[in-house]
């Protein structure tokens, strides 16, 4: 029967979660369970979230004080019973081919973990089943990375039996940022001691990703210890890379990825208005002299690999940083002309 239980952690989601649980009714597939895991949400999320599961049998809702998105996802997954577990966040919405589609991949590649590409727009979700796609090796790990097929737990179709065999696969509650991410790598480490081949990417958008200011998912919140937090995750992920035997040229593009967070980073804190500018400069310096983000700009350095933002970084410049960082959200032609003709000029140099 191919059950598959559907996670959602609801916060603040009263005026999406309509839409994202008509988008699992909608599915072609009909053998789910959707769990809604209501995280004390101080809206009308948790009274809707009754009212849906009124609606539907195969609707059911877990209430819990606040406690986080971890604590909620990872209730969900104990109270799964279906052959598979997959994640989604009560802001988003899946094709109504999504499970068909994922499960019939599933089938055809009984030995890869599947996985999707997410959409930007509404109008982007595929609408007929496909199943091609394109095989990653757990060699090319950091390749599913920096191709944004890693990090997020709501593009996986999980065995709930792999789950349910490794009591120490779970989210953890501690982290504030990164979770979704250390939960990935050890379910991926978990599925290659099981023998498991890699990775499998459908080659359609399966997942509308909500990037409205208002989404709960997008998190646009300043971490104070934010560059301890992605050090960590930066150092997980690079030593899983090794583990597997990632190329090293590839294993650049994560250097880059981590130099970029840390960019983000510090431009939320050249934003914060709480902070005086003593306060920014000592902390960016912080930031700058981290063992973390030296060790990023001496890897780059080694390998000859120019960014703008490598230079800012250099300088120890929290307003350049800030600069380049802007340009590079707003204007990634212009900023990518800048780092070839960066490339071109001193990128057989160290910098």
């Amino acid at each position: 029967m191919n059950l598959v239980s559907i996670v959602v952690p609801v916060y603040r989601a009263q005026h999406t979660l309509g839409a994202c649980v008509q988008s699992v009714v909608n599915q072609s597939h009909p053998h789910w369970e959707l769990i809604l895991v209501d995280d004390g949400s101080p809206d009308g999320s948790g009274g809707l979230c009754d009212a849906l599961a009124m609606a539907d049998c195969r609707i059911q809702v877990i209430h819990q004080e606040n406690a986080g998105v971890s604590t909620a996802r990872n209730r969900g997954m104990a109270a799964a019973k279906g052959d598979w577990i997959l994640f989604l966040d009560a802001d988003d919405t899946i094709s109504p081919v999504l499970l068909e589609t994922a499960l019939q991949a599933a089938q055809q590649h009984p030995t890869e973990q599947i996985v999707w590409p997410y959409c930007e727009e509404k109008d982007g979700l595929c609408a007929t089943p496909c199943t091609s796609g394109k095989p990653y090796a757990f060699s090319q790990t950091s390749t599913l990375y920096s191709d944004c097929r890693l990090s997020m737990p709501w593009n996986k179709l999980l065995s709930r039996q792999i789950v349910e065999q490794t009591p120490s696969l779970h989210f953890d509650p501690a982290l504030s940022l990164g979770e979704d991410l250390i939960f990935c790598l050890d379910y991926l480490a978990r599925i290659q001691q099981q023998g498991w081949q890699g990775v499998f990417c459908l080659e359609k958008p399966m997942t509308f990703y909500n990037t409205a200011p208002s989404s709960v998912s997008l998190s646009q919140a300043w971490h104070s210890d934010f560059h301890t937090l992605w050090g960590y995750l930066y150092g997980r992920l690079v030593s899983f890379c090794n583990e597997h035997n990632c190329p090293k040229q590839e294993i650049l593009s994560i250097h880059h990825s981590h130099l970029c967070t840390l960019a983000h980073g510090l431009n939320g804190l050249a934003n914060q208005t709480q902070l005086s500018k003593a306060e920014k400069k000592a902390f960016a310096k912080e930031v700058f002299l981290h063992p973390d983000t030296q060790q990023v700009c001496g890897q780059l350095r080694a390998a000859h690999r120019y960014s703008p933002l490598l230079t800012a970084f250099r300088l120890k410049s929290l307003g350049l940083v800030c600069w380049l960082w802007n340009l590079r959200s707003t204007n990634m032609d212009l900023y990518g002309k800048l780092e070839a003709i960066g490339q071109k000029l001193w990128g057989t140099v160290h910098l």
